[in-house]
């Protein structure tokens, strides 16, 4: 007896046709169709990373997961199934990042500040947006510190009579190292930093010829010095790391007097061998001068 009777079809998945019979009575035919919402046909990303990574564009087809260093841009092309009105990279902290439209093509650039994940959102000309939007991953490689090895003389040692020291060292870091220094100090004074020329690049062989002659140093004063190497981080900043520290000695007056004299009797021992020598000689000399008398051939 109702006036309206309310009927739900649950989970259209094709397109169908109704009709409603009541009685003797039946309404027209009516066609239900099902659109197709908008899907991802093929995604293409390039990664253009940070200058001072000296990495080259890279591009990836269907894949849509980034793990890049941060700073890195990374363009998308987007080809959907159908045309689109809207479409945007979305990310998990509700960034909305409206993407150009040409037909069923979407273009998006984005800068990759922070780990998380995104989506691609896409509508079509009706309205209908795409379901179930795959989660890509967006991944900030961290750059890792350099590190340096102070090879030679990788010790402590005394100054040497003519106050230069060959100072070797070894730097590497991922992306590159973009400048070496040499940090010392005399005894409790300030610390004086004192730049290594070299090539940067992600292996550095630094060598430095260090003249402590014109320090003024006194008998018995301690040099502390260690190396410091910076990386080429311009975006998140520079990273620096340091060597183990060493200490240069001058000896005392008592042990340079003693050095002095040890080395004037080891000078000495040397004469006294070479005139020892030269008498051998002269002996050996004469007894072949008498041996070539008698033997007149």
């Amino acid at each position: 007896g109702a006036a309206s009777l309310p009927f739900r079809i649950r989970e259209v998945m094709r397109p169908r046709q109704l009709q409603v019979l009541a009685g003797d009575g039946a309404s027209p035919v009516y066609a239900i169709d099902i659109i197709d919402p908008p899907r991802v046909q093929r995604l293409r990303t390039r990664l253009e990373y940070p200058q001072y990574t000296g990495l080259e564009p890279r591009v990836a087809e269907d894949t849509g997961d980034i793990h890049a260093p941060a700073g890195t841009w990374v363009d998308f092309e987007i080809e959907a199934s159908k045309a689109l009105s809207e479409a945007a990279i979305v990310t998990d902290d509700s960034l909305r990042l409206p993407a150009a439209i040409s037909g069923s093509t979407a273009r998006a650039r984005l800068r990759l500040t922070r780990s998380g994940s995104y989506h691609l959102a896409l509508t079509d000309p009706e309205g209908v947006g795409n379901r179930d939007p795959i989660r890509y991953v967006l991944q900030v490689l961290a750059d890792s510190p350099p590190e340096v090895t102070l090879v030679e003389p990788g010790r402590d040692m005394d100054l040497p009579e003519n106050a230069r020291v060959v100072l070797v060292a070894d730097a590497r870091d991922d992306y590159g190292v973009a400048a070496v220094a040499l940090r010392y100090r005399i005894g409790d004074g300030p610390e004086t930093a004192v730049r290594i020329p070299v090539a940067a690049g992600r292996q550095v062989h630094a060598v430095f010829p260090w003249d402590l002659s014109a320090l003024d140093l006194l008998p018995e004063d301690l040099v502390r010095y260690r190396i410091e190497v910076t990386d080429n981080d311009l975006v998140t900043g520079p990273q620096t790391a340091v060597s183990a520290q060493y200490v240069l000695r001058f000896p005392s007056l008592q042990e340079l007097y003693t050095e002095a004299t040890a080395a004037q009797q080891e000078q000495l021992g040397g004469l006294e061998e070479l005139v020892e020598s030269g008498r051998d000689t002269g002996q050996k000399l004469e007894k072949l001068r008498r041996q070539l008398l008698r033997d007149q051939e």
